[in-house]
């Protein structure tokens, strides 16, 4: 796990879920990449804590802000039809944010 503060575009509409008696906003960003052949990466961001109450009254589809918090890897099993490989591993990254700011530029 890693602290981190990026730039980022909102993909999805951010959605409200309640896991273990905690509320909790997931959406999907994007983040600029300098890899030649992937230009932006997808993202999954897990909002908890006091940034709730600010955040659904403030972002939307499509914009721009700052995040700061904690990046992790987390890995997933899909279950294949294959002789050779009964599972296949993905991994994806997740961060736990808990300052997001609105990005103002000219």
């Amino acid at each position: 796990m890693n602290n981190f503060i990026i730039t980022a575009q909102i993909v999805s509409h951010p959605k409200i879920i309640r896991s273990k008696s905690e509320n909790l906003i997931i959406m999907l960003i994007t983040i600029p990449n300098n890899k030649k052949k992937l230009c932006f990466f997808n993202c999954r961001v897990y909002i908890k804590r006091n940034v709730l109450n600010k955040f659904k009254n403030f972002y939307r589809k499509e914009d721009l802000c700052l995040i700061a918090g904690n990046i992790k890897i987390n890995n997933s099993i899909n279950k294949e039809n294959n002789l050779f490989n009964k599972y296949k591993f993905k991994k994806y990254l997740s961060i736990d944010a808990y300052i997001i700011q609105p990005y103002i530029y000219n």
